[in-house]
This record gives C-alpha cells, structure tokens and sequence, in this order.
C-alpha cells in the first residue's frame, strides 16, 4: 500500500485505489469463508484424481488451468470457474433493449449488448 501512496496522481485517486484494494480483498476473504476459492487465468486448481473438467477451466497433462478469473465451483467431480464478469443472455420473457445498427429492405439488426446482434424481420 505504501508504494501507492507515493504514485504521483492527486489525492482523490489514492482514495479510490486504496478503497478498491480494501473491498476486493475483503469479497477475496468472504469467498475463503465460504470455502470458495478465487482464481485468476492461469492460476492450477487443486482436484482430486476423477475429477470432470467444467467451463473456464482446461486440462493439461493431468493438471486443471483456470481460463478466466473467478470463483471455483465444485458440483461433486465437476469442477468449472464461475467468471466475475460476463455478458448478459437474454431469456424467453426477458424485455431487451437495444440499438438499431442496420436497416435493411426485410430486416433490422439490434445491438443488444450480447455475443450476437439481435435481427428483427420486417
């Protein structure tokens, strides 16, 4: 924390930085409470022989590599890292708003902020 304090930005940004330090080591030691573990990409997750690989997680030469940062979970042998950050997947009855980004003569495509943009037929 000392080596921040001494960064030459003004003070309200030492604030900020320091209080984003605090409370993501305080969400790291909750999730240690709980019995989660917190990973970042890279990081070896420790199994048990048997074990199934899930989402955010590659197995290499009998090791399990985290893909993305998150919280491990464990469902019996299943073992996959719930990301902190992802997209939104609308479902059936969800109300979406989005931005028109082409017209057509049969068409409109939608940006919905998701893996897809959205086409809405004519």
């Amino acid at each position: 924390m000392d080596e921040m304090v001494d960064m030459d930005v003004d003070d309200n940004c030492k604030v900020v930085i320091r209080a984003a330090t605090r409370s993501s080591k305080e969400d790291v030691d909750r999730s240690s409470e709980l019995g989660q573990m917190c990973v970042v990409a890279g990081d070896q997750i420790h199994v048990e022989p048997g074990f199934v690989r899930g989402h955010g997680t590659l197995a290499e030469s009998g090791l399990l590599i985290a893909t993305v940062g998150g919280v491990v979970d464990r469902v019996n042998k299943l073992v996959s890292v719930r990301p902190l950050v992802s997209r939104y997947t609308p479902e059936i009855g969800d109300v979406v708003i989005g931005r028109v980004v082409e017209v057509s003569q049969n068409r409109w495509k939608l940006d919905v902020d998701a893996r897809q943009e959205a086409v809405l037929m004519l």
